[in-house]
């Protein structure tokens, strides 16, 4: 049960000078400052919950997660983290306790907001901060701080750990931070008693730079993918679609032939081959994607293999073939689409004079044989 008197905040402001309006800048499909929102909206009642801004672009977010929103003074534009916070609790006398849950920590999960205020809850401290744990040597003003020089080195987990500041989750408590501030020459985060709580993981992701960001944008896209198999050098796999192909018996492979246009013709590219020939030529290449026309010959086939981290798609353009996927076998015919999963064994077998498919994956997926 959240007490009434507990308040959460999210700053939030454009003009960031490290990453460009970094807080309305998307991280997948949403604003990065819309990740602590959907994590505090599904934590504790929204009218707890508080946008901060002096720019009225964030009203309609907080309207979407139907949080409330306080709008800073513009004189409070830049104020220092003490004084955004002594003006939230002046604004805001109902609050005794303020959660604050900073926008450049996009994977904190509510899992770390429960063992977080639960470790508050089991100690009563003033000022409650996560942290991260450093396993490896730490130097401080050119000395030794968990290590010693004149030593031998320790392997990592046997030293003494280091603990650094994440900035994801701040507590504080109202009484011992007002008066703190009022009497320490408007210095209170540190006020009282002091707790520190350990975040693991991407949970300490802390987006401060752009080099942050683009670290943020491969977890998001690791997490959509969901779970993927582990590859070692003793797996056979191979990587290199012009080697692939060529081993699977492809006589002519043409990767990186077709010049570049808004519009190809796929008769017009076959029809630049001869028929007693096998062929592949790339039709788009990306990052994200790649598609190859192939055309093989009857009783020509691929290897047997599957895709551990991506699913690939087939398209018959011409000709027929038995497409194999798991234990199921296809008799394929022109306009036939074949959408296999990933981690799914398929083939394909061509069975009249020559078939013409469209293979859609991505660039430099593994192709895992058996063994």
């Amino acid at each position: 049960m959240i007490s009434p008197s507990l308040y959460a905040m999210v700053i939030a402001r454009l003009g960031s000078k490290r990453v460009k309006d970094k807080a309305i800048r998307y991280l997948g499909d949403k604003l990065l400052v819309e990740y602590p929102l959907m994590q505090l909206v599904n934590f504790m009642p929204a009218e707890q919950i508080f946008l901060n801004s002096p720019d009225a672009i964030f009203e309609g977010v907080a309207k979407k997660y139907n949080v409330a929103f306080y709008r800073r003074d513009e004189g409070m534009r830049d104020g220092t983290q003490d004084d955004l916070t002594y003006d939230f609790f002046v604004k805001h006398p109902q609050c005794e306790y303020l959660l604050q849950f900073n926008l450049t920590s996009p994977f904190i999960t509510s899992e770390d907001l429960v063992g977080f205020l639960d470790y508050w809850a089991g100690s009563r401290v003033d000022a409650l901060y996560s942290v991260k744990r450093e396993q490896i040597e730490a130097i401080y003003g050119g000395e030794p701080v968990n290590f010693e020089f004149n030593g031998h080195m320790q392997q990592s987990q046997d030293l003494q750990p280091v603990f650094t500041f994440t900035s994801g989750l701040m507590f504080w408590s109202r009484a011992a931070f007002m008066r703190n501030y009022e009497t320490n020459g408007g210095h209170a985060l540190f006020c009282g008693t002091i707790g520190y709580y350990e975040l693991n993981g991407i949970s300490t992701i802390d987006i401060d730079w752009e080099e942050d960001f683009w670290l943020a944008e491969a977890i998001l896209e690791k997490q959509q993918q969901g779970e993927t198999d582990l590859l070692y050098h003793t797996d056979p796999v191979e990587f290199n679609r012009e080697d692939i192909l060529t081993k699977d018996g492809v006589a002519r492979v043409e990767n990186y032939k077709i010049p570049f246009r808004f519009r190809n013709n796929i008769n017009d590219i076959c029809d630049g081959y001869t028929s007693d020939v096998s062929w592949s030529v790339d039709l788009a290449n990306t990052p994200s994607y790649a598609m190859a026309l192939i055309t093989q010959l009857k009783d020509e086939s691929n290897r047997e293999h599957m895709h551990p981290n991506a699913e690939e798609t087939w398209i018959i353009i011409s000709g027929e073939a038995e497409v194999t996927i798991g234990d199921t076998v296809y008799h394929a015919n022109p306009f036939d689409v074949y959408r296999i999963p990933k981690g799914v064994w398929h083939s394909i077998k061509v069975v009249t004079d020559r078939c013409v498919r469209l293979s859609v994956n991505r660039e430099r997926e593994a192709h895992v044989y058996r063994s």
